[in-house]
């Protein structure tokens, strides 16, 4: 995300982006180191997915009885087509099912006994699947935190946004997942569950985000610092 928002930052100071004078070119070079220290982003990504697997196979997390029990939900897919989600407002039911998603897709895996140290892509996948979900509730948590602060609403406003694309965002790399590890028409069956459990097509948030940038310019800058506990 910061690697996303200093190229945006480059972006709308175009030239003055690059040069020193300027607060846009120090945040660009500096974000990079990111991606590198404490180890790179792809061996972090096999180290996340392998980790949760690893600590769920010797019981120190009670996770595959859960996952197989959301990958099983995957068999009963409508033949009609996704079931709607509920209102966008809703954040906390589209976290809820965002998660059984992602266990989902653990439990086939599991189901189907992939060897993940053949089937690399695969983990890094998982991963990803983990890495969207923590990231969008913990802007909801806190949102929730600022609630009643004077940029409260703003925060719940970026918050929502955040939660209406991760449906889509998962369901995607869900297919990637499912893709690789199954064939019709038990994939088929599998991606037709997942968009019902995830919501299906893209949410529009255009709306939401003119109000974000609205109430943005408003306030000279986003200020989302919360007060000291």
């Amino acid at each position: 995300m910061l690697d996303e928002v200093v190229d945006e930052m480059v972006q709308i100071y175009g030239g003055y982006g690059f040069i020193e004078d300027y607060p846009a070119a120090r945040a660009y070079r500096d974000a990079r180191i990111n991606r590198l220290y404490e180890g790179t982003n792809e061996i972090n990504r096999l180290v996340i997915a392998g980790q949760v697997l690893r600590r769920a196979s010797t019981g120190r997390i009670p996770l595959l009885d859960a996952a197989r029990r959301a990958a099983a939900a995957l068999d009963a897919a409508p033949d009609d087509g996704p079931a709607p989600l509920p209102a966008l407002g809703t954040s906390e039911e589209r976290l809820a099912r965002a998660k059984t998603g992602v266990l989902a897709c653990l439990g086939r895996v599991i189901d189907r006994a992939v060897n993940l140290d053949e089937c690399q892509e695969v983990l890094g996948w998982l991963s990803d699947l983990m890495i969207e979900v923590f990231a969008v509730e913990s802007g909801v948590l806190r949102a929730r935190q600022g609630a009643g602060t004077p940029r409260g609403g703003l925060m719940m406003e970026i918050a929502r946004d955040a939660v209406a694309e991760l449906g889509p965002s998962l369901e995607r790399l869900a297919a990637r997942i499912l893709s690789a590890i199954e064939e019709d028409p038990l994939l088929s069956r599998d991606l037709a569950g997942m968009r019902a459990l995830l919501g299906g097509g893209p949410p529009n948030t255009l709306a939401a985000r003119r109000a974000i940038a609205d109430q943005v310019l408003e306030a000279g800058g986003y200020g989302l610092g919360l007060p000291p506990a």
